[in-house]
């Protein structure tokens, strides 16, 4: 039994009041599955030979694996912080503050970049949309005109400052606003559904040429099918295709476990993490197939792949047929022509990104709360205000969004080229799996008086074991393809790889300093603390 009293507060100040709906929405907004379809299609540019309905569903079993581990962490150790806290009590306090410090630089780098593509690409769009339907050339200038990067800067700074103050009214209040940006952006994405379901592949062929064609009246649909095949590329579907692309796929699920970084706010935590990502995981792989197999009727399989192995691999010969980016949403976009429909969906994606930025200061600023309440960072971060909020954390989790946004906005090919996002988070989801895997043997006590997500034993070997294994093995082959797939998963470069080891090693550092620090003034080792489970 490790020294009571090392904690110099008995409790953190929040409060469980977070149910399955609302950590539904935080998972469901991270794995966000209207900008997920957009995404999804660089399956097939990692994949051509890929038919995605059948890799979701694989990769959805594997997702499965990685929520059981967080569920059953959460269930052990139900206090906010989720990554940091469950690797520095199972791993090493060291490791912990590097994963920790990975993932406020990681999620703060991702919600900056999401952000700056708010005032860069999807509010641009929305006012060049309402231009076209209402024939007003006023809108379409000041669309174009909040695209440049000042204009751009000045509307992301806003979206982030508002999501700040929602913030700090409380998570009663996020939840309410992210259920009216879910809707908003459900309602885009039922739209876009139902114009690929309800069109037939002529009027698609028609209206993909017209809006597309690099060379007016030509038939570029047709065009991208025979250069594709004269090229080399064959359509169809193989069993390699199939599993090549699972772990693209797994990727676009990721997102869903995040309701675990404020565990310390949820009711019956244990339930309501392994409902919540269960129920969010579904309901995304749902919307994803469907959606999916709306456009394979609409567009075609062969259109597809032709399409996004041609862009990806003769990119001058794709030009030369073709404008069209190779998403799902542009398909929608030139099937709604005039109509209002063709304003709602990219207004949808504006509420989606927002849902997002909401649901990534919770992420953030309970990550920055974790360390600061061990000691790791000031203590003045971990300070709660009226209403249970840790207020300081939500600040400096603003200002840190606003400077990578601006990053993104003014130098994004620096991002681009140094940033590998889902290399630095598969290696968290990775230790964090690992922790899973030898909870049962590190800590048996705590394991044994904590609620069971997944019970029992094979051959003597708990079954939470088995499954944590699993889930490290298939994140290990991701980290592998982050590595031999670069053009597809991330850059692997030099600078990138020294990137990486930078936000992890700031956790190192400020570990290195707090430990020292603690020692001088109380005589004792900080590790005994952070091995302990924190307060409620």
């Amino acid at each position: 039994m490790e020294k009571k009293g090392l904690f110099l507060r008995e409790a953190t100040g929040l409060v469980r009041t977070l149910g399955t709906k609302e950590a539904f929405l935080i998972n469901t907004a991270i794995l966000n599955p209207g900008v997920g379809f957009i995404y999804l299609m660089f399956a097939l540019a990692f994949s051509p030979n890929a038919d995605a309905t059948v890799s979701l569903l694989i990769a959805g079993v594997t997702a499965v694996f990685l929520a059981l581990c967080y569920s059953q962490l959460v269930a052990a150790m139900p206090r906010s912080g989720g990554d940091f806290v469950f690797t520095s009590r199972l791993l090493h306090p060291l490791i912990g503050a590097m994963v920790g410090g990975a993932g406020f630089f990681v999620f703060l780098t991702v919600c900056g970049t999401n952000s700056a593509t708010f005032g860069l690409l999807f509010l641009p769009q929305t006012f060049n949309q309402m231009g076209v339907v209402f024939n007003s050339p006023g809108l379409t200038a000041f669309g174009t005109t909040l695209a440049t990067p000042w204009a751009a800067f000045v509307t992301t700074v806003i979206l982030i400052v508002l999501s700040g103050y929602v913030m700090s009214l409380g998570l009663k209040r996020v939840s309410q606003v992210m259920w009216v940006l879910f809707g908003i952006g459900m309602i885009g994405f039922l739209a876009m559904l139902i114009l690929l379901l309800t069109n037939s592949r002529e009027q698609f062929i028609a209206a993909f040429n017209a809006a597309s064609a690099t060379t007016p009246g030509t038939n570029a649909y047709q065009g991208i099918l025979d250069a594709a095949k004269a090229n080399g590329f064959a359509p169809g579907v193989t069993f390699a295709g199939i599993m090549l692309a699972v772990p693209y796929c797994a990727m676009v699920y990721w997102g869903f476990t995040s309701a675990n970084y404020p565990g310390g706010e949820l009711k019956d935590a244990s339930k309501t993490l392994m409902r919540s990502t269960l129920i969010a995981l579904g309901v995304g792989a749902l919307l994803l197939i469907v959606a999916w197999e709306a456009v394979k009727g609409l567009v075609g399989l062969d259109f597809v792949q032709s399409q996004n192995w041609l862009a990806m691999n003769q990119a001058d010969i794709y030009g030369g047929l073709s404008t069209a980016p190779t998403q799902p949403n542009f398909y929608a976009s030139v099937l709604a022509g005039k109509s209002l429909v063709a304003i709602l969906i990219p207004f949808s994606y504006l509420c989606w990104i927002a849902a997002f930025n909401l649901a990534y200061y919770v992420v953030v600023s309970r990550i920055l709360f974790a360390m600061s309440f061990d000691r790791l960072l000031p203590e003045w971060l971990a300070e709660t205000k009226a209403g249970n909020v840790p207020f300081n954390a939500i600040i400096v989790t603003a200002i840190g969004i606003i400077i990578l946004a601006a990053v993104q906005v003014f130098y994004s090919g620096i991002l681009a080229g140094i940033f590998n996002a889902t290399l630095a988070i598969a290696f968290m989801y990775l230790l964090v799996s690992i922790a899973a895997t030898i909870l049962p043997f590190v800590k048996p006590e705590l394991y044994k008086a904590a609620p069971k997500v997944v019970g029992g034993e094979i051959g003597k070997v708990p079954v939470i074991t088995i499954i944590g294994g699993l889930s490290s093995l298939f994140i290990v082959f991701i980290i592998y393809l982050a590595f031999s797939r670069p053009e597809l998963i991330g850059p692997a470069s030099v600078q990138a790889l020294v990137f990486t080891v930078v936000m992890f090693g700031w956790g190192l550092v400020a570990y290195l300093i707090a430990r020292a620090r603690f020692k001088a003034a109380t005589g004792l080792d900080l590790n005994m603390s952070l091995k302990e489970i924190p307060p409620e």
